[in-house]
C-alpha cells in the first residue's frame, strides 16, 4: 500500500500542489488544486504522445490525495516539523456516487443458472490448461455470488486464509494491483473489513474443487494472482454464454447482499458479513429495506387487529 501511497503523492499530490510552503497551506487552496489537477491517460499505442490526453482526477483520487496529504501534514505536526497541522479540522471531498452507475442485482434463479453455465463451461472445456481456467473462474463468481466479498478482497485471497474444516474464510487483506508494479496483498478497505465469514456449501465445494495449495487462492497457470481488468472481461464474456442480463461485476457484491436482506435477515448480521457498516448498507440497499420496513407495518396491522376482524 506504500508504493500506491507513493505514486499518488508523485504523480498526483506534488504536480497539484506545485512549489508552495508547506506552511502556506490551507483547506481551500489543497482543495482548488486538487480538483484541478489531471492525470496522463493514453489513448492509443503506448509511448505515442500524440494519443495521450489529460483527464481530471476522479472524486475518489481527490479524496484518496486529501487523505494522503492531510495524514502527512499530522505526522509532521507531531514530530514538531510543523507548528500545526493547517489542515487539521477540514473535512475533505466526498465522493459522489458516479450517474449511471446504477445497482443491478439477480435473482436467485438468475444465479443459479449463471453458475449452472459457468460450470459447465469448466466441464466441456477443450484442454486441461482451458478446464482448470475456467474451473478457477467457476470458483470466483461462486464466492462473489454468495459471500458479497469484494473483487479485490477474494482475488487477494491465500490458501492460509481457508479453514476448510470449519468452513470459515478469513478476510484479512485485498489486493493491490497498480500498473507498473507487481500486484500485493495490502490492507482492507477499513475496520469493518476485516472479517470471518462463513462459506456456503456451494462456495466451499468450489474452493476444495481447485485443489489446495500455498500462495494465492485464485492464480493464472504463471501463478500470479488474476488482475481485475482480466476479471472483468471474463465476466462479461460469462454473463454473455449465459444469455442473462448484463449486470457489472461489482453487482454480484450487490446480488449477493440483496438476496440476503430480501430474504429477511437482520441488518446487522448482513452488515457484518459483507463488510459493511449498518449506516452506509442502509444507504447502499435502501430499496431493499424498504420492502422489509412495509412488512414491519404489515406486521403490526395484524397485531392490532380485533378478533373480528380475523376471518
Amino acid at each position: 500500500m506504500e508504493r500506491c501511497y507513493g505514486a499518488k503523492v508523485r504523480l498526483h499530490l506534488l504536480p497539484a500542489l506545485g512549489p508552495v510552503e508547506v506552511a502556506k497551506l490551507d483547506a481551500d487552496r489543497v482543495l482548488m488544486a486538487l480538483r484541478g489537477a489531471r492525470r496522463f491517460k493514453h489513448s492509443g499505442r503506448a509511448g505515442d504522445a500524440a494519443q495521450e490526453t489529460r483527464q481530471r482526477l476522479s472524486p475518489r483520487s481527490v479524496q484518496m490525495c486529501w487523505v494522503i496529504l492531510k495524514a502527512a501534514l499530522n505526522w509532521a505536526a507531531k514530530k514538531k516539523k510543523l507548528p500545526s497541522n493547517p489542515l487539521h479540522g477540514e473535512r475533505g471531498p466526498k465522493v459522489e456516487k458516479a450517474l449511471g452507475a446504477t445497482m443491478h442485482a439477480w435473482t436467485p434463479e438468475q444465479v443459479l443458472s449463471f453458475l449452472a453455465t459457468a460450470k459447465s463451461a469448466a466441464e466441456n472445456a477443450a484442454s486441461p490448461e482451458s478446464r482448470r481456467s475456467f474451473q478457477t473462474l467457476h470458483a470466483i463468481w461462486t464466492l462473489l455470488l454468495t459471500s458479497g466479498l469484494r473483487i479485490s478482497e477474494a482475488l487477494g485471497l491465500e490458501w492460509a486464509d481457508l479453514d476448510a474444516s470449519a468452513g470459515l474464510l478469513h478476510v484479512r487483506a485485498q489486493l493491490v494491483a497498480q500498473k507498473g508494479m507487481d500486484p500485493f496483498r495490502g490492507p482492507l478497505k477499513s475496520t469493518n473489513s476485516r472479517r470471518t465469514i462463513p462459506l456456503t456449501a456451494q462456495a466451499l465445494a468450489a474452493l476444495e474443487g481447485l485443489g489446495g495449495g500455498q500462495g494465492w487462492i485464485f492464480k493464472t497457470s504463471r501463478g500470479s494472482p488474476y488482475s481485475p481488468r482480466n476479471i472483468n472481461r471474463a465476466w462479461g464474456k460469462a454473463v454473455a454464454r449465459a444469455a442473462l442480463p448484463r449486470i457489472r461485476l461489482h453487482d454480484a457484491r450487490h446480488t449477493a447482499v440483496s438476496l440476503l436482506l430480501g430474504a429477511g435477515l437482520d441488518r446487522y448480521s448482513v452488515a457484518r458479513h459483507a463488510g459493511h457498516t449498518v449506516a452506509t448498507m442502509e444507504g447502499t440497499y435502501a430499496h431493499v429495506l424498504q420492502k422489509q420496513q412495509q412488512a414491519v407495518a404489515d406486521t403490526m396491522t395484524r397485531l392490532l387487529q380485533g378478533p373480528e376482524a380475523k376471518p
